[in-house]
């Protein structure tokens, strides 16, 4: 069994099987990002045991079920890189016990860790452009238009998920995507006082050009009449 300063000992970046035993001092904000067109999300959390402190990050949103405020945590098949344990599916983590008391020093040290970081210096953004992926870096600057994209596409199916109202467009080679379809941007082709599933369906299958922006939501719908 593994403690925080013997786990420091070991190689970084690696997967370890020996179990560790930590308490969990503060679970810190959760972090939404976007990576390869999906949303991913990871947590930092403070832990602590007897022997010091680490940085933990957990990449399986389940898992903070079991990860709360002053639980004592079995971690099993973790990753040690740069200096935090990282929690991944993959990752087994257990209620368990047996750490003792934590000295305060720990416990507020473990509590600093899992705040995000300061943010960093303003550069401007050519300089920006010439960073790594893994750097992080802050820009100020005026928005001058939102970006966007235009497709022609053959609408082929709708449905809705509570009060959100979603196309199904099919594009060249037979692939399909999904479109978040604000009623706004559907205005073009359906009346206000017209009921809008009603009007979609009698039409399908139709061609059409949208103009898709962030989070593949729909800004604009047209039909060539």
């Amino acid at each position: 069994m593994f403690t925080i300063a013997k786990l420091k000992e070991q190689s970084s970046n690696s997967p370890y099987r020996v179990p560790i035993k930590v308490q969990t001092v503060h679970v810190g904000a959760t972090n939404t990002y976007i990576r390869d067109g999906q949303t991913k999300s990871n947590t930092t959390i403070g832990f602590a045991d007897q022997t010091g402190a680490i940085k933990g990050q957990c990449f399986d949103m389940s898992k903070l079920n079991t990860i709360k405020p002053n639980s004592t945590l079995m971690i099993r098949n973790y990753i040690y890189r740069d200096q935090m344990i990282i929690i991944t599916s993959a990752t087994k983590v257990s209620v368990t016990g047996g750490v003792g008391d934590v000295a305060e020093e720990y416990k507020t040290l473990a509590v600093e860790l899992a705040k995000p970081p300061a943010p960093p210096a303003v550069v401007p953004i050519e300089l920006a452009k010439k960073t790594t992926p893994d750097q992080f870096v802050s820009i100020k600057g005026k928005v001058m238009r939102f970006v966007s994209e235009q497709h022609s596409v053959t609408v082929d199916g709708f449905y809705k998920e509570d009060d959100t109202f979603f196309l199904v467009c099919k594009h060249e080679g037979d692939i399909f995507s999904d479109y978040k379809c604000p009623l706004a941007a559907l205005q073009d082709i359906v009346a206000e006082d017209e009921e809008i599933e009603a009007v979609i369906e009698g039409m399908i299958p139709f061609t059409a050009n949208i103009v898709v922006s962030t989070n593949n939501t729909v800004s604009s719908v047209s039909v060539d009449m």
